[in-house]
């Protein structure tokens, strides 16, 4: 007598539900051949038990993705730069600013 347990539906589920452009970083892997030692008769027995693993894989970057990427790096640029002529900036108005005590000082 076999009993549908739904694994097998549920497993397919699964798989036609993950979307090939999403960065998946585990995906389930199933492991069998567990040993288990029975109390009762004082011997060894095999029993197959299935477990899941986590088992890494690489999925194509989205566009979406790419996209915000290139913003954030775009973001990084700008900001450098503008700190960059800030510091620029605050030298040159020392400068100016130290020249005019000089010539106050005369």
């Amino acid at each position: 007598v076999s009993f549908d347990t739904g694994r097998s539906r549920d497993k397919l589920k699964i798989n036609t539900e993950l979307d090939k452009d999403e960065d998946v970083s585990a995906a389930p892997e199933e492991e069998e051949d567990k040993q288990s030692t029975s109390s009762d008769t004082g011997s060894k027995s095999t029993t197959r038990a299935k477990t899941t693993k986590l088992k890494s894989t690489k999925r194509k970057i989205s566009e979406s993705t790419k996209l915000i990427e290139n913003i954030q790096e775009q973001n990084r640029e700008l900001m450098n730069s503008m700190k960059t002529q800030h510091e620029d900036k605050m030298r040159c108005i020392d400068r100016m600013l130290e020249m005019l005590e000089k010539s106050l000082d005369k």
